[in-house]
């Protein structure tokens, strides 16, 4: 009998009391153990293989590579591995939300498909961790709903790297033997089938088999052997997504059948494009007789317009809020005029006339966002004025509580209708947009969030020909102006203070950019930084870490990869409410979320889950200041070659040194 059959109550490492058997991956045994250490449950994987099975072993272990390589928020985290009777076993944290096959699959194993909106809980996660392996050089080759898990709050997380491969090229690249498939049938790419060369592509295939799987309630590749399999892929007789799911848009359709096309090369370039182009079906829209679909991209705000004058001050300085008074409770929403006067203006308007006293909230989804503002009981559409200019430039970001227009496929198109985000939305911003529009977002909750979370929770269908409409009515009873807050300075260093924003300038090997520094979102950051820059500690230092399509890192080493020596740690900020966003600067850290000392990193595109709401350990990375000018460089620094040094990964192989770091 395999040793991997046999653990239940076995201690490893002196450490690991294995409780009880959990299932079984693509390679090993998975239990459940506790950790005498820290006192909580952790999983423990053991190769199911009879000892001196090398070539199993061999496999297994390459797993542990892999996890221990890959640090992702939605990579399902290793934290310790060890050997018993002569098989390795790894640790893994313990997820208890169980797997996306849970979630699509009733307790008889029969199919409850999800409708689209429900794709929010794991695709763009999902999509993003498979990229960043992607990144690292590493394909998953084993995607499938059974390897998509979740935890207790619900966010999801890519396991099983038993099959994982090393791209052709690289020091871990493996070849699959000719006529032996690894991976399972139904969810492979047919040039696994083939025992092709395999790149990142088949894994996105293998995402769009899972994607029409949770949304249709079948395979779309189903036959009863492997060739049979293949052959229905070669034949590409699969049936469209919008013919068997009603209300599907053809572009939408059509998206996800790119994705799970026969030619790797005619699939999109990214996981994340893929998921982008499906996602962009179920974004807001503003609802009428016959609604129309819609799309979303993430904004750095601009440095802001000074006053000039003593009204322009007052101006600037003045907040109105609305109190909205529903049958579930009341919550109280803050209006940003600065940032969106027009749809401020359009808000208010339709506030004074009572336009909204006696609307119902007639869409809400989960973990997404409620809507309201253009329908009565019995969903009776009102008339509304004419519509408005798109104000999604303003950098306000779709996160928890906050407000923003709703509207069609025309970017200005808003009228009546708004929603309000129970969850991060950052694919609804500008800068995530499709359509390079995204929805503007004009003020934020700043009471009663709880009021929100209860009408979230409520049960929900289809009503006139529209669905996720609330089975009972939840009533808008009034709006009415709350309050306008004046927030005067008290004496002219406060309000010089509030006023201005300190920059750096950064001289590097590759050339110049300049870094405006958020205080007032991030005071102990920013104080710890510039202790650093007045202490020229980072000049001669280099960029030690630089991964494409993602971020560059620096503020520790000098050349030769010599670590220097730093102050104490910082308290985290992460909860600051900036966003991880393209020419961001952050602070990186070990695990520990208060760890950060030195070392910061650049943001080279939007990496939203790095952001507090969005990470694994509900910690995130602590945004501080944005760059303003010469975003440039570091996309030439983002180019460099990489390699391994001193048993550190992605270090560029010719310097990149930060010769001076100066207040600007």
């Amino acid at each position: 009998m395999p040793v991997a059959s046999k653990l239940t109550g076995k201690t490893l490492n002196n450490r690991y009391i294995v409780l009880r058997p959990l299932g079984e991956g693509g390679m090993g045994k998975v239990y459940l153990a506790k950790d005498k250490r820290f006192d909580k449950q952790v999983v423990v994987k053991v190769p199911t293989m009879e000892v001196g099975d090398k070539d199993f072993k061999d496999r297994f272990m390459r797993e542990i590579v892999s996890l221990a390589t890959l640090e992702h928020p939605h990579i399902v985290p290793t934290s310790d591995w060890g050997e018993i009777e002569g098989l390795p076993f790894l640790v893994l944290r313990y997820l208890n939300g169980g797997n996306l096959r849970n979630r699509i699959t009733d307790l008889q194993g029969y199919y409850k498909p999800m409708p689209l909106e429900r794709l929010n809980e794991w695709l763009p996660q999902i999509a993003s961790a498979v990229d960043f392996i992607h990144s690292k050089n590493w394909i998953h080759r084993d995607l499938k709903p059974d390897n998509i898990l979740f935890d207790e709050a619900g966010n999801s997380y890519l396991a099983d790297f038993g099959i994982a491969k090393a791209l052709e090229g690289t020091p871990m690249g493996v070849k699959t033997t000719l006529g032996t498939l690894i991976g399972t049938p139904q969810y492979m790419a047919p040039e696994m089938h083939l025992g092709k060369g395999v790149g990142p592509r088949a894994d996105q295939f293998s995402l769009g088999v899972m994607i029409y799987e949770t949304l249709a309630g079948k395979i779309p590749f189903a036959g009863e052997t492997p060739t049979a399999i293949f052959v229905e892929m070669m034949q590409g007789k699969v049936k469209p997504i919008h013919e068997l799911v009603p209300g599907i848009p053809l572009e939408k359709s059509n998206a996800l059948m790119k994705g799970i096309t026969f030619d790797p090369r005619d699939r999109y370039g990214s996981c994340v494009d893929f998921a982008n182009a499906i996602m962009r079906s179920m974004l807001v829209r503003e609802w009428s007789s016959a609604s129309a679909e819609t799309p979303p991209m993430i904004v750095i705000p601009e440095t802001k317009i000074e006053p000039t004058k003593k009204a322009d001050f007052l101006g600037s300085r003045l907040k109105t809020s609305v109190k909205v008074t529903t049958s579930k409770g009341e919550f109280i929403i803050e209006l940003d005029e600065k940032a969106a006067p027009i749809t401020v203006k359009n808000f208010l308007s339709y506030v004074d006339e009572k336009f909204y006293d006696g609307t119902i909230f007639h869409r809400v989804i989960k973990k997404f966002m409620i809507q309201g503002g253009g329908f009565n009981s019995g969903m009776n559409q009102k008339a509304t004025k004419g519509n408005i200019k798109n104000e999604s430039f303003n950098g306000l970001t779709n996160l928890r509580g906050t407000i923003a227009m709703a509207r069609t496929p025309d970017p200005d198109s808003a009228s009546s209708q708004f929603f309000i985000n129970v969850k991060d939305n950052g694919f609804l911003d500008k800068a995530n947009s499709g359509d390079g529009a995204g929805y503007c977002v004009f003020g934020k909750v700043t009471s009663g969030m709880e009021v929100l979370d209860t009408i979230e929770g409520v049960q929900t269908g289809n009503k006139m020909g529209h669905g996720d409409v609330p089975n009972e009515d939840i009533s808008i009873l009034s709006v009415i102006k709350a309050r306008e807050t004046k927030i005067e300075p008290t004496k002219k260093e406060d309000f010089l203070g509030s006023r201005l924003k300190k920059s750096v300038k950064f001289n590097t090997s590759k050339g110049e950019f300049t870094i405006e520094l958020d205080e007032k979102a991030a005071p102990i950051t920013v104080k710890n930084f510039l202790s650093y820059v007045e202490d020229k500690f980072f000049d001669g230092t280099i960029f030690h870490r630089v991964i494409k399509k993602f971020m560059i890192q620096g503020g520790g080493f000098n050349p030769g990869m010599k670590q220097k020596a730093t102050k104490g740690n910082i308290k985290n900020e992460s909860f600051n409410g900036l966003n991880n966003l393209r020419g961001t600067i952050a602070m990186a850290r070990t695990p520990d979320p208060d760890s950060a000392s030195s070392q910061f990193f650049i943001n080279v595109k939007d990496n939203g889950f790095l952001d507090k709401a969005n990470s694994g350990d509900g910690a995130g990375y602590c945004v501080f200041g944005k760059v303003t000018s010469g975003m440039e460089v570091l996309d030439t620094i983002e180019g460099v070659q990489t390699g391994n040094k001193m048993g550190h990964g992605d270090v560029p192989n010719e310097d990149v040194t930060i010769l001076s770091v100066i207040k600007a």
